[in-house]
């Protein structure tokens, strides 16, 4: 626990050195101080690190909604595109998810599918299979195993209640279903039976498995819940009710399982240690400049989290609550930061990769202050 923890504050004492270097300027592209004036300059020199995996037309597709999940190796990245079209009938297919290589984005698959907007996109531990959750305002709602290697539906259900948050549970038997009637439904996919259920109240937004203990978090949209919880997703009782003001957007243990952090608009953003429960630190919604929460996602060290919204996204030290990025990025910049593709870098989108406003695409950026490499998944 000491070294882990002494660890991680060596590596942020040299993600501070790397800060210092970088302000005072790295092959042209270092911070400044200039603020909003001199957005432009530092737009042009970012968009030099970049890497692009894919382009997207943005007629068909929506940002601010769709979701982006890495396999967990981090070879593997499946985005789920598309727009909600309330008017269309059941069987439109207005949306796709695709699978694409991370290292050289080459399209694996694309599979179609019905419902547009939703962040119910989840990996299997082992990378073997996709889950997703499709959504229709007229109640006509499926929960999908795809194959990783094929796309092909290995298996599926249709829903009364609209699906809104999934997640595999380490073994990989266990599927949970966060749905907009409050409850969590632990689906057991290979016998086509439901374990358990769980009223978790409110609009359901994430769930995250703890990767070795039986604990599951839930967090949702309901400003009379007034918290969030964690449960033991085997025995299906409640283990701990995380006091909370407002709506909870997103709750997500590290990878190691040690801190559990969540975010809503009322009280910020959020770091516990997962045992105790103690409040290690919380910042302002400031940050957040206003917008919903798009991702809460940990570096693969445990050492840094991201927090992204439509507006901005910043990483923090999981210890110290520390900003690892320069803060003067947050605001006008057309990057949208979605989860950790490495310790030092972050896969994100980008809005005018071609130089015009309308073009988008899903890119390899490095983080805007180097972060620590040591611990990178290969």
């Amino acid at each position: 626990m000491k070294s882990m923890m002494h660890g991680c504050l060596v590596l942020f004492a040299l993600t501070v050195m790397a800060h210092q270097v970088t302000a005072q300027g790295v092959g042209g592209c270092g911070a400044s101080d200039a603020g909003l004036r001199r957005q432009e300059e530092k737009i042009a020199c970012e968009k030099k690190r970049l890497r692009v995996i894919a382009r997207y037309n943005p007629s068909e597709f929506t940002v601010y909604t769709s979701a982006v999940r890495l396999s967990p190796d981090r070879k593997l990245v499946a985005v789920r595109i598309g727009r909600f079209i309330s008017a269309a009938p059941d069987s439109a297919e207005t949306s796709r998810i695709e699978l694409r290589q991370v290292r050289d984005g080459r399209l694996l698959w694309s599979v179609p599918c019905r419902g547009g907007n939703s962040e119910a996109l989840a990996f299997s531990s082992d990378g073997q299979k996709v889950a997703a959750g499709m959504a229709h305002d007229s109640g006509n709602n499926e929960i999908r195993i795809l194959d990783t290697k094929t796309g092909a539906v290995l298996k599926s259900r249709i829903l009364k209640v609209a699906p809104q948050a999934i997640a595999f549970s380490p073994d990989r038997k266990t599927l949970a279903i966060g749905s907009n009637d409050s409850n969590i439904r632990l689906w057991d996919y290979a016998i086509g039976k439901d374990k358990g259920l769980m009223y978790a109240g409110g609009f359901l937004r994430s769930l995250s498995f703890h990767p070795t203990q039986p604990l599951l978090a839930s967090a949702s949209y309901n400003w009379n819940l007034k918290g969030w919880k964690i449960w033991n997703w085997r025995s299906r009782k409640l283990w701990r009710n995380i006091p909370e003001r407002g709506d909870v957007m997103a709750a997500s243990f590290s990878p190691d399982g040690r801190f559990v952090a969540s975010v809503s608009p009322q009280e910020g953003l959020s770091m516990r240690e997962t045992n105790s429960g103690r409040l290690l630190w919380r910042k302002s919604t400031a940050f957040f400049n206003g917008h919903e929460t798009l991702s809460l996602n940990f570096s693969p060290n445990s050492c840094a989290v991201l927090m992204s919204s439509a507006g901005n996204g910043t990483v923090w030290d999981v210890q110290t609550g520390k900003p690892l990025n320069a803060a003067d990025y947050r605001f006008g910049f057309p990057a949208h930061p979605r989860a950790f593709l490495s310790n030092s870098s972050l896969i994100s989108f980008w809005f005018g990769l071609d130089n015009s406003s309308k073009s988008l695409g899903l890119v390899e950026w490095p983080a805007l202050v180097p972060l620590p490499d040591t611990a990178d998944v290969k």
